[in-house]
């Protein structure tokens, strides 16, 4: 799993894909907070309201972070292996490891991404309106499991069809399960989305065995 992690992070970064999928969904709230503030004319620290206190307007646009970097999951996990599943070298992967092991690594590759794309949002936000969003670990378990779910419905589309019309498809899919999962509290909302990513990613390896037997 190790030299399929290493795969892919090598392979992403060479084609310039890791540098997008980690710095596009950071950016995004900085985006959001510097577009809000300069409606009202530029000042410091930044605003989405100017009516909101420091602690609110990190409340708010921390949920949007917290949002954004979990969808944002599933493009690392459609793109990394879509080469090969189109043009099914894939098979040439599955001799030293299993399809499972493969697309289970692709999960675990977008994952982290997604965390440290939102990790970095999260600095970004404490940097630009001096506060940062209240429950910050309960905040980043969501993401975790939310990027999780996000990253296996990427893997399982692409092993669907490595089209690239597949991740709008995705995206559909994707959206009200973690707008939803983001309102959900307590600790079924955390297992919820990793028993959905379980699931996602044992027929992703179903699909991905398929094409290398084929």
């Amino acid at each position: 799993m190790i030299a399929l992690l290493r795969y892919d992070v090598l392979k992403s970064a060479r084609d310039g894909s890791l540098a997008a999928f980690f710095l596009l969904p950071m950016l995004i709230p900085v985006f959001a907070l510097l577009g809000g503030t300069f409606v009202h004319g530029f000042h410091y620290p930044l605003t989405m309201e100017v009516r909101w206190s420091p602690a609110q307007n990190a409340a708010m646009i921390g949920t949007v972070a917290s949002v954004v970097c979990p969808v944002f999951a599933l493009m690392p996990a459609f793109w990394a292996l879509r080469a090969e599943i189109e043009t099914r070298s894939v098979a040439a992967l599955a001799m030293a490891a299993r399809p499972v092991t493969i697309v289970t690594t692709v999960v675990g590759f977008a994952t982290l991404i997604s965390v440290a794309a939102w990790i970095g949002s999260i600095a970004w936000i404490g940097l630009l309106t001096t506060a940062l969003p209240n429950g910050l670990p309960l905040l980043a378990a969501k993401v975790a499991a939310g990027a999780l779910a996000a990253a296996s419905i990427g893997v399982l589309a692409v092993s669907i069809s490595p089209q690239p019309a597949m991740i709008v498809a995705a995206l559909i899919a994707c959206m009200p399960l973690l707008v939803g999962f983001e309102k959900s509290k307590g600790a079924l909302g955390l297992l919820l989305p990793v028993v959905f990513a379980v699931i996602c990613t044992a027929v992703a390896g179903i699909f991905v065995e398929r094409r290398c037997a084929a």
